[in-house]
């Protein structure tokens, strides 16, 4: 197989994460705003922000870069992974 590469390890923070944290929070207000200006979209404001959050978590993960994982790798996998560079 090809060569494997950590993407993300844990408590590990990337200017990606930011640019996603960024469309999560600017896109469900934009997304909530949009709906109240469709005329006869009168539903519950819960399920308009449900909607808005679902919608902008959708727009994250389209952006958000192919990661490689590997279920139940063996020890020498895991020490090798951790000690190559990123």
């Amino acid at each position: 197989m090809a060569n494997r590469k950590l993407v993300s390890s844990q408590f590990d923070l990337k200017w990606r994460d930011g640019l996603r944290g960024l469309i999560l929070a600017v896109g469900t207000p934009v997304l909530y705003a949009v709906q109240e200006l469709i005329p006869g979209w009168e539903i519950d404001p819960i399920l308009k922000i449900a909607v808005s959050a679902l919608v902008a978590y959708l727009l994250k993960n389209f952006f958000e870069p192919t990661k490689i994982i590997e279920v139940n790798p063996n020890e020498s996998k895991i020490e090798t992974v951790k000690n190559s560079e990123i």
